[in-house]
């Protein structure tokens, strides 16, 4: 199938506006097939009616039409960072002898401990999600058709998320330096230098104040 610019797309809206009729469309110098027009009106969300109304809809189709929907696919986004927590067992083979293995923790109320393994990010919670960034944050300013579905509630626990793995890792020396960036691009914190003596030497660390 040939290749088509932008451009002819928005003349082929236009014209489809204009016309309200595919067909018609179709045979106008320059604009592809009918076939290749209802595919753009597929994917691009055009609404047509023969009858002489007509209304065209921008943009992709909603991805999520309720916010148990996107909080669903936002749980299997950090589920799928995670990783029991396993610890050693005494248990007794069929002999009587005792043996150690391998098994994983629960909590105290009983549920299955899991550890995060893999860092989450906005980039990949969007990659999950199927959505772009630019979308991400028109659900969290809750521009959406469905805001009484909280949509932006939804968002933002997911961003407190990641916000609170990228302090925790402030704690650890190994991932302090990338926790750092994260927190001051993205969450807009602001580091504060402090020297302590300790020891008879100074040490410098790094607090982050909002």
């Amino acid at each position: 199938m040939p290749r088509y610019s932008r451009s002819v797309k928005e003349r082929a809206k236009k014209l489809v506006a204009q016309y309200g009729d595919l067909r018609l469309v179709a045979k106008v110098p320059g604009m592809p097939k009918v076939e290749t027009l209802q595919k753009w009106a597929d994917e691009e969300g055009w609404t047509v009616f023969i009858d002489g109304t007509l209304t065209i809809r921008t943009g992709r189709p909603k991805r999520f039409e309720t916010a148990v929907q996107l909080e669903a696919e936002i749980g299997a986004y950090f589920l799928s960072l995670m990783e029991d927590m396993m610890h050693m067992v005494l248990v007794k083979d069929e002999d009587g002898n005792e043996m150690a293995i391998l098994e994983p923790m629960d909590t105290p109320d009983g549920k299955r401990a899991r550890r995060m393994v893999k860092a989450p990010t906005i980039p990949g919670l969007c990659i999950n999600l199927d959505i772009s960034k630019q979308t991400l944050d028109r659900y969290r300013l809750a521009e959406h058709d469905n805001q009484e579905e909280m949509f932006s509630e939804v968002i933002e626990r997911a961003l407190l998320m990641i916000e609170e793995f990228n302090m925790q890792k402030i704690y650890d020396p190994d991932g302090r330096e990338g926790a750092k960036f994260i927190l001051e691009r993205v969450f807009k914190y602001y580091p504060k230098t402090i020297i302590e003596q300790v020891a008879g030497e100074k040490r410098l660390e790094d607090y982050f104040l909002e």
